[in-house]
């Protein structure tokens, strides 16, 4: 299939001005395309989505389509309800259908509101083929889930990929076309984000620019594998995103108390954090603990480093503390940030074990 023939990434475009990250608007006109489309062209497209769903095609015979329902009310635990971003219903050979899709934009993948939309679906429609999608378009996309095995997570590429599909069902609908362009748009941006082009974050929505960058990073860090600190999560926090270096966890255990000591990389910084509790859940501050791990780190890492990038971090109260701040601009490029990550990881497990520091699943109780 060829590329889309859309506009550049800083051309203007009516999804992109109005909020391209509202989660409603493109349920919406998902909705649209599917409503108003009719004939074989309609029936191609169900049959694609349902395909890119399931990995299964429907059954040949003519398909009725109910008009799709957004924010669906599905039963939840103790008499509770969820709402389903978009429920779009079909019956064909006697056979009702039912693919819901849980739209995420900006905002990371909520496993837990997925099993409820998953198990909502099952107690509303017993007998009906189902299947949940996770449709990602926007930052949310590098935000990792453990979503149910029921539920297909989808991107800005499962749409563009049947394009040709979605034109032909609304060939002349200027609503539709402004859509797919602006995700083609958004596709583009995301690729350029690691191409330094002068200027180029200003056209990026809040830390969109920060999280495909980060997203990109942590896809080159993957492989090879960086023994004692791989693998590595991409976390979209309400603070900022940033990675995680999972396998790089270490713990002490001194009496009650416990020190957990980890990595993680932030927008053009490497920390060094920690967090200690007391008993079962007072958090206390994890700098005694860490003293002398932390100095002979900022010893070693300093010559790692060009002089000045190594410095102690300033104390914040909280759960978790930065010990050391390590500056790594994204100019250096993924391959001296693979570099340098490289030789950190070779000097982790034997910096911490040597202040009895073991190896822990990450965020292990």
């Amino acid at each position: 299939m060829s590329e889309p023939r859309f506009a550049s990434p800083t051309a203007p475009n009516w999804v992109h001005d109005v909020g391209y990250a509202n989660e409603k608007l493109h349920a919406g006109i998902l909705a649209r395309l599917i409503w108003r489309s009719h004939g074989d062209a309609q029936r191609d497209l169900i049959n694609g989505l349902w395909q890119a769903a399931t990995g299964c095609t429907l059954p040949t015979g003519p398909v009725k389509i109910d008009k799709p329902v957004l924010e669906q009310s599905l039963p939840g635990p103790r008499r509770s309800r969820v709402r389903l971003d978009l429920l779009i219903s079909f019956r064909l050979c006697e056979q009702n259908y039912r693919l819901g899709l849980e739209l995420k934009v900006d905002s990371p993948p909520d496993d837990h509101q997925l099993k409820l939309e998953s198990d909502g679906m099952a107690l509303e429609y017993p007998k009906d083929k189902r299947a949940l999608v996770l449709l990602c378009l926007g930052a949310g996309q590098v935000g990792e889930s453990q979503q149910p095995s029921s539920v297909c997570r989808w991107s800005l590429e499962t749409l563009l990929a049947h394009q040709d599909q979605i034109f032909a069902a609304l060939p002349n609908d200027c609503v539709v076309a402004g859509w797919l362009e602006s995700l083609a748009i958004e596709r583009d941006r995301q690729r350029q984000v690691l191409q330094h082009t002068p200027g180029i974050s200003a056209e990026y929505r809040n830390r969109t620019f920060e999280s495909y960058w980060l997203g990109g990073l942590k896809q080159a860090l993957e492989a090879p594998v960086m023994p004692g600190i791989s693998p590595w999560r991409v976390e979209l926090d309400v603070n900022g995103p940033f990675i995680n270096a999972r396998g790089s966890w270490r713990r002490r255990q001194d009496g009650s108390s416990r020190t957990d000591i980890f990595l993680e990389l932030h927008w053009e910084c490497l920390y060094v954090k920690a967090c200690a509790r007391q008993g079962a859940d007072s958090v206390i501050d994890p700098r005694p603990a860490t003293a002398s791990v932390t100095a002979e780190l900022e010893s070693t890492l300093s010559r790692l480093m060009p002089a000045g990038t190594v410095k102690r971090a300033r104390y914040r109260r909280g759960d978790h503390n930065a010990l050391l701040k390590l500056q790594l601009p994204r100019q250096l490029g993924l391959v001296e940030y693979r570099r340098i990550l490289s030789a950190v990881a070779q000097e982790w497990d034997a910096v911490t074990g040597r202040h009895g520091f073991l190896r822990t699943p990450h965020g292990a109780a």
